[in-house]
């Protein structure tokens, strides 16, 4: 599914897979391609696709502690810019 994932062109299809990230196991060997592919997606022009690459950077953060640093920072700055829609999403997501 990581495979898959990494290869997804449609938002929709993003979007799904990023809501049941929080269910995956991310195996080592896909921790840094798949963090690559998830803060580009936090980019995304979709609003909600930007919400849960959030959440997605949360769980590899959550799962890997050496992210959990930048993750932080990412979320503190995305608290303070980020449409409202996507702020909802940040304040549903526990503390680092």
């Amino acid at each position: 599914m990581l495979r898959a994932f990494l290869g997804m062109n449609g938002w929709l299809a993003r979007l799904h897979l990023l809501q049941i990230f929080q269910h995956m196991d991310l195996p080592p060997e896909f921790k840094e391609p798949v963090r690559k592919h998830v803060l580009e997606l936090a980019r995304d022009r979709n609003k909600f696709v930007r919400a849960w690459s959030y959440s997605a950077l949360h769980c590899i953060a959550c799962a890997y502690p050496e992210y959990k640093p930048e993750t932080s920072r990412l979320i503190q700055l995305a608290s303070e810019k980020e449409a409202p829609s996507v702020k909802a999403r940040l304040r549903n997501l526990p503390a680092l």
